[in-house]
């Protein structure tokens, strides 16, 4: 079960759904029961936003396979045990010390299963690479072979203009969250905002995320 609450029971009542393991993201107002089977999720999150503790939690729910770009296999797991996280079948792909980061990519997707989680922590790390289009096209085609929910952590301050190659990213996602973080009165607060939401309409409001050893949604104060 995620730090959030849920435990994927929703799942029996939409079956072309997976749940995200967070019960008020699952919800009616939100995304009635998940994400859809196959979806690409683009995380946008100021690197401030400690937005890794939020998909650590996403990695509770189910078998997640987490390929990281920017540290290695050890420095994940020691944040785990750091931010008392412990996610059942959390397989991680080391890319940051691969001497080919597309055939490391391309070795661990051919290992993604049926209705699993796909991390790509930080996509932003890809995007220069000379072969990023056929990545994406591989992380795509997967996603949507195995019914596997894909999430995309883009790297971006917050109002930062993105450049063409980067806007492909959400442009071809089938979900765009952006977690914006601001400051309220002597604290860091983050928010979560869904923006694109193919085939429903994106919900309104905003959820509050307090971030430490767990993340809890704040329910005290919503935002149309």
């Amino acid at each position: 079960m995620s730090a959030l609450g849920g435990d994927g029971e929703d799942e029996d009542l939409f079956p072309n759904k997976l749940s995200t393991g967070i019960e008020i993201l699952d919800n009616p107002e939100y995304l009635e029961g998940g994400f859809n089977k196959g979806s690409v999720v683009t995380l946008l999150a100021n690197p401030i936003a400690t937005a890794e503790l939020f998909m650590f939690d996403l990695a509770s729910t189910r078998t997640t396979n987490y390929f990281t770009t920017s540290r290695s296999e050890e420095a994940v797991r020691k944040n785990l045990d750091i931010m008392k996280r412990s996610p059942e079948n959390f397989n991680v792909v080391d890319l940051f010390s691969a001497d080919d980061t597309f055939d490391n990519l391309m070795e661990g997707l051919e290992g993604v299963g049926e209705e699993e989680n796909i991390i790509i922590d930080t996509v932003s790390d890809l995007i220069e690479h000379d072969r990023f289009y056929d990545m994406l096209d591989v992380i795509y085609r997967v996603s949507h072979e195995t019914d596997s929910v894909t999430y995309l952590y883009m790297i971006k301050e917050d109002g930062e203009t993105m450049t063409y190659e980067e806007s492909r990213v959400p442009y071809l996602s089938d979900v765009v969250m952006r977690m914006i973080t601001g400051i309220e009165g002597e604290n860091v607060e983050n928010r979560l905002a869904i923006s694109k939401l193919r085939g429903q309409k994106p919900p309104e409001k905003t959820i509050k995320l307090n971030i430490g050893e767990e993340i809890v949604v704040d329910t005290s104060r919503d935002i149309a």
